[in-house]
């Protein structure tokens, strides 16, 4: 997934589909779609977690994506930022972020 920032605390972003194609010689079809949202939310000058939304959680057509006005609030997919060790460093084998 590659993030393009747009303004303040949101960026667009692009991501690889692959989808199955039984009517081609190739089984699987690549492209690229850049229907997706990020904004990260930040509390005390600090990043406290990002959302996503367009699409990304494939609910389909006929469930209403989650609103609001805060990214936390109308993100699809939510991801925390974990806590961070005393000295600011976040644990070297795990990704400061999770769903």
């Amino acid at each position: 997934m590659t993030l393009r920032h747009f303004t303040g605390n949101l960026f667009n972003a692009t991501r690889p589909v692959l989808k199955p194609v039984t009517s081609q010689p190739e089984p699987v079809l690549f492209y690229e779609t850049s229907d997706l949202e990020v904004e990260f939310e930040v509390s005390d000058g600090q990043v406290t977690g990002f959302g996503l939304w367009g699409g990304f959680w494939g609910a389909g057509p006929t469930v209403e994506s989650p609103s609001g006005s805060s990214a936390r609030e109308k993100a699809e997919v939510w991801f925390d930022r974990d806590e961070l060790l005393t000295d600011g460093a976040a644990l070297p084998s795990q990704s400061p972020f999770h769903i």
